[in-house]
């Protein structure tokens, strides 16, 4: 490919020219390098999808409150699509997966009266892909009861109003975020919440060991923690100054077993990332040069460590979805100024900019030869 100065030309070997790109050719080389012509054409070939279900844990077999891991990636194709399901035995617990669709979905061992097996099924294929459904494989997991003087393990997750805006001819995100750490704007009220596996207690009982939380990292005045105790409490998000990086406040808790000799548990930690209040991005200029196929995307934000990802209202043939990428700086040691090149595309009619510090900016698209 020739620089941005001049005008360029592309040849593609064994395709169809593209009609709205007036400057490809198409050929084949003559004689070809070697003497040995490539095929013209893709042969089709049969995909032979087998489900390979495998487990992990920490210990290994494991016991109440023990996260295992379920692992899909040994099966052909590793990349899925998967399907989890567990089989329920009689007297077997039921316990609940992080993902049934993950190649790695994960669950926490429940209280149990004596040594047991779980049993898991996986299929891989189908799920309306192109990929044949394969036979179901069974994966049996053993777990068995904890050691004397096991403490409660305990687990904890943040949810949050979502951040992220909501884009024209995009399905609108979820309306909430959730995990061990999210990204919520200034202001918003984050739900921390704690569930926890007690050995000590009774089996398939729930949990009923005192939940106790600290906020690890300082929080500025116009933020709260309330209450301290409990299994749900509630963080109130304070205002991020504009131009300033995103804030991150991380939660720790603990759980205090109600049996004696009430053991207290390992902490467990989220993390809440604040944006700052304002975000404000600003569209230097979006080309689009015809002749070349290329748009040239340039823009501002000065708000500290933020990232910035253009979308396009075209559809990128080989993902199915809008074409996107994630931009630049102009001048690496000059932050502020992003810029991002997409080659060999239609031209778009409208462009949107979204940061990771809550910033939205659209524009159209300038023409040229």
């Amino acid at each position: 490919m020739v620089s941005d100065v001049f005008d360029s030309s592309q040849i593609q070997l064994g395709q169809q020219p593209i009609p709205f790109y007036p400057n490809q050719v198409m050929g084949q080389l003559n004689p070809f390098p070697e003497n040995t012509l490539p095929p013209l054409t893709c042969v089709p070939g049969a995909i032979t999808t087998l489900a390979v279900p495998k487990f992990t844990s920490t210990p290994n077999p494991p016991f109440a409150g023990i996260t295992v891991t379920l692992d899909g990636t040994a099966s052909n194709p590793p990349t899925g699509p998967f399907q989890w399901a567990q089989i329920i035995n009689p007297g077997d617990p039921m316990v609940t997966l992080s993902d049934p669709l993950a190649a790695k979905p994960t669950f926490v061992v429940p209280t149990i009266a004596g040594a047991q097996n779980l049993t898991f099924s996986l299929v891989v294929g189908g799920q309306s892909s192109s990929v044949p459904q394969s036979a179901p494989a069974s994966l049996i997991v053993p777990v068995v009861l904890a050691p004397a003087g096991t403490p409660p393990v305990v687990n904890a997750v943040a949810t949050g109003p979502n951040p992220a805006p909501v884009l024209p001819g995009i399905p609108p995100p979820p309306p909430t975020v959730s995990g061990t750490t999210i990204t919520v704007a200034s202001g918003a009220t984050v739900t921390l919440s704690a569930t926890c596996v007690d050995p000590a207690q009774a089996p398939n009982t729930p949990c009923n060991s005192t939940f106790t939380w600290t906020a690890l990292t300082a929080l500025p005045p116009d933020a709260t923690l309330s209450p301290t105790t409990g299994a749900a409490v509630t963080f109130t998000a304070g205002t991020v100054p504009q131009l300033t990086p995103a804030q991150s406040f991380t939660f720790q808790v603990t759980a205090t077993s109600t049996v004696s000799p009430n053991l207290v548990s390992a902490p467990a930690t989220v993390t809440v990332i604040v944006q700052p209040a304002t975000d404000l991005i600003v569209i230097s200029n979006i080309v689009y040069r015809r002749t070349k196929g290329r748009l040239i995307v340039n823009v501002s934000d000065f708000t500290p460590n933020v990232t910035l990802t253009c979308t396009l209202d075209i559809i990128n043939p080989a993902t199915g979805l809008q074409w996107q990428g994630v931009m630049g700086p102009i001048i690496p040691f000059a932050q502020g100024v992003f810029s991002i090149r997409f080659s060999n595309i239609p031209p778009p009619n409208l462009v949107t900019i979204t940061s990771d510090a809550g910033g939205f900016a659209q524009g159209g698209v300038t023409f040229l030869r």
